[in-house]
């Protein structure tokens, strides 16, 4: 399971696969989390691409507040998954790169702007 800390930059792209022996959500999707140090007042566009599986994003800010999640980014074209996040806080935020059902596996790309 990959994990890279960060400070959001121009762009950032990681890439990596899910896969039996992974960790996994209580659900069963398998998972890879990758943490970034956001500040209060920024924005950032995360999209997880996959052409294997159907990709899920989730956003966990510091400080327990409230998920972000999102399966279909445009439901009438494709399955790759990606939500905005205007930070709230200032903190480590965590981005947990699964899938839509368990036993999923496969590549990805995951891009954050």
């Amino acid at each position: 399971m990959p994990a890279a800390a960060a400070a959001a930059g121009a762009g950032i792209v990681r890439s990596g696969a899910l896969a039996p022996g992974d960790t996994t959500l209580q659900t069963g999707e398998y998972l890879d989390t990758y943490t970034f140090n956001w500040n209060a007042g920024e924005t950032h566009v995360v999209h997880l691409a996959s052409t294997v599986f159907d990709p899920y994003v989730i956003v966990r800010p510091p400080n327990g507040g409230a998920q972000l999640d999102n399966d279909d980014l445009d439901a009438n074209a494709g399955t790759d998954a990606g939500l905005t996040v205007v930070c709230t806080a200032t903190g480590q935020y965590t981005v947990v790169a699964t899938s839509f059902q368990p036993g999923e596996a496969g590549a990805y790309t995951l891009t954050i702007r």
